[in-house]
């Protein structure tokens, strides 16, 4: 496999590559290197890169295969991770003016270097995972490698922007309020938010303490899955059988009003794949979710409790703050009780709505954002996370597959999601409809 093949490989190839050792573990990080030194200087994703932990990490992959004593099957894959997740002996930024060398790792990446998994860097992301909303002056922007002059979007946008670029095969990132998914979709990759408190946040810099779960970014559900079954634990009764009928609907609050033409022609094109494969239960309602109304509410309450969390560094390290930034957290600071306790009830009103549907059915599908990705130059869509915060509101798992769309024409993506705890079977769906998507 040359360098070339490696860039566009999927985990699975690659996985499969380190098994029968026709391609070792040395060869992968040094071919990603080279995509990283050809190519990030235009693409701004990945703004760490561990090249001796990386090799040293390889080398010592590579001998454990050739002992028999491989560590499993990503023993020797290459990942990066977005820059608020703890490495131990790396600086953290969290996207901010500032950064501090991690003592330890954080839990996720503990994980994963017990099953061989290689750190390759640290990638690029909002500031703070929050600012979404305004340049950031400390790293700059992420571009998307679809499209020249375009953004990924989301505090996760870099993450999604290495494996698109070829940096890697997979990335994790962390999703608030839909950060995982919109870069993912943007992107034409897979993104996964797993179900509230199914992996650990310890050594993660949270955004939003009870809406912050960490998920991978991949090229397609298999990987997705290969990388999952690392930190997932097992479930041996799915609380829904793959066996029997999929009961699923759409969301009747989500009109072709609330998407641009080419998200909306995709999106019915993608329902009416899904309708000939497995018909269609019901149009499932949300009657206490106005989309706008909780998605406002959330980013209150998350600006409430970041400005809380940062008030010692914004009275002793303010340069590393950006004014717009500043103004945010300066927003949910003044923020009176009343209005914090009106946004908690907008949030969980929406959750719960979301939890009682899925008592009667298995899945909710919807489009993953009312629009395709976006250009620096224009104005960043603020209800791009509309449909994606649901999930967060509601602690559900949520997937975001690509769906197909005409040639030349930017990636849209279809969001899938289950109840609280369904991770693994919400995965094996996703595979299945990706499959039918791609018939």
């Amino acid at each position: 496999m040359n360098q070339d093949d490696i860039h566009k490989a999927s985990l699975r190839t690659l996985v499969i590559q380190l098994e029968n050792h026709s391609l070792c573990a040395e060869d992968l990080v040094s071919a990603y290197l080279s995509q990283v030194e050809l190519h990030n200087k235009n693409i701004n994703a990945v703004i760490h890169v561990d090249k001796t932990g990386a090799t040293r990490a390889a080398f010592d992959s590579d001998q454990r295969r050739g002992k028999k004593q491989s560590f499993g099957a990503l023993d020797g894959i290459p990942i990066v991770v977005k820059d608020n997740i703890d490495i131990a002996g790396l600086p953290t930024t969290n996207g901010l003016g500032q950064s501090m060398v991690a003592e330890r790792d954080a839990h996720v990446v503990t994980q994963l270097k017990a099953h061989g998994v290689i750190i390759l860097g640290k990638a690029n992301m909002d500031e703070g995972a929050l600012s979404a909303l305004s340049d950031n002056p400390h790293h700059g922007r992420v571009q998307n490698p679809l499209a020249d002059g375009f953004t990924p979007g989301g505090s996760s946008g870099g993450s999604a922007a290495a494996v698109a670029s070829g940096f890697c095969a997979a990335a994790l990132g962390t999703d608030t309020l839909g950060s995982v998914r919109l870069p993912a979709a943007y992107c034409g990759l897979v993104g996964l938010k797993p179900s509230l408190g199914a992996i650990s946040n310890l050594g993660i810099r949270v955004l939003g303490q009870s809406l912050d779960c960490t998920g991978p970014i991949t090229r397609t559900v298999a990987d997705c899955k290969i990388l999952m079954q690392c930190l997932l634990p097992p479930t041996p009764t799915q609380t829904v059988s793959l066996a029997s009928p999929l009961l699923w609907s759409h969301l009747g609050e989500i009109d072709a009003a609330l998407l641009t033409p080419t998200v909306a022609s995709a999106y019915q094109q993608a329902l009416k794949q899904m309708q000939q494969w497995q018909p269609m239960s019901q149009v499932a309602e949300l009657p206490d979710w106005n989309p706008g109304a909780a998605r406002r509410a959330a980013l209150l309450l998350i600006e409430h409790e970041a400005a809380e969390r940062w008030m010692f560094d914004l009275s002793h390290h303010r340069q590393a703050f950006s004014e717009p930034l500043i103004k945010m957290l300066e927003f949910g600071r003044n923020a009176s009780t009343d209005q914090i306790d009106k946004a908690r009830v907008v949030v969980a009103k929406a959750g719960q709505a979301l939890r009682n549907a899925l008592t009667t059915i298995d899945l909710i599908v919807a489009p993953t954002t009312p629009q395709n990705a976006f250009r620096f130059d224009e104005p960043l869509p603020v209800n791009q996370a509309d449909f994606t915060a649901l999930a967060n509101f509601a602690g559900c798992p949520s997937i975001s597959i690509p769906c197909p769309v005409p040639a030349g024409v930017l990636p849209v993506g279809l969001q899938l999601i289950s109840r609280p705890g369904t991770d693994n079977w919400l995965i094996d769906i996703a595979s299945i409809i990706e499959h039918q998507l791609t018939k």
